[in-house]
């Protein structure tokens, strides 16, 4: 078993998994918790940055095996301005037209952006940089 466990988190998809699993659940309950005290939106929104961040240190170190550093941290914004762009516009169609409940409309959105959120999080966190800045 432990063989088995060792091999699945030396697959970077499976780590990928596990910190968005981790920032999903950390996400969601700071949303729920949050909503307690304000609008549904506002609560997403301040979830959502608190799960950039730590989405950002985790997928550096421990998925991608990068140090962190401002050039990507500048740059890691483009993978989540996308997944943004599109989890924020399916939290109003799931909640304002299709009646999804509050509640559920980020864990939908998490299932549906996860492939897209990969793909452009290892091409912006693995990019190389020249020395002249380019």
């Amino acid at each position: 078993m432990r063989k088995v466990l060792s091999d699945a988190l030396g697959n970077e998809k499976i780590r990928f998994l596990v910190v968005g699993a981790s920032t999903t659940l950390a996400s969601y309950a700071s949303y729920l918790l949050l909503t307690t005290a304000m609008r549904a939106d506002i609560a997403y929104a301040i979830s959502y940055v608190a799960g950039y961040i730590w989405s950002y240190l985790a997928n550096s170190h421990w998925v991608f095996h990068t140090a962190p550093s401002w050039q990507s941290f500048m740059r890691y914004p483009l993978v989540y301005l996308t997944q943004a762009a599109a989890a924020f516009l399916m939290f109003k169609v799931l909640v304002d037209r299709i009646g999804v409940p509050a509640e559920w409309a980020p864990l939908v959105i998490i299932v549906a952006t996860v492939p897209l959120t990969y793909l452009i999080s290892r091409a912006v966190i693995r990019r190389k940089t020249s020395a002249a800045g380019k």
